[in-house]
């Protein structure tokens, strides 16, 4: 993921999860990821967010997270 984002010269990486469940929120954590705070939302990561809510997702606390890509990841 990181690697394909790079290529792509994006700077970082965003995603949505659950933030209890170990396989998932602690294990991004674990791997560099950070949780995102609602603020910094850009209208992309909003518009993913309410189309899982709409889809049903929304069933256990859930959180934003985000990678900062280091530079030898981008182009």
């Amino acid at each position: 993921m990181a690697a394909l984002a790079g290529d792509h010269g994006l700077p970082r990486i965003t995603l949505t999860t659950f933030r209890d469940i170990p396989w998932n929120g602690p294990w991004y954590a674990r791997r560099g990821f950070a949780e995102l705070p609602r603020p910094e939302w850009g209208p992309q990561l909003r518009r993913q967010w309410q189309i899982e809510v709409d889809a049903g997702v929304h069933l256990a606390p859930r959180i934003a997270m985000v990678r900062v890509l280091p530079p030898r990841h981008r182009r």
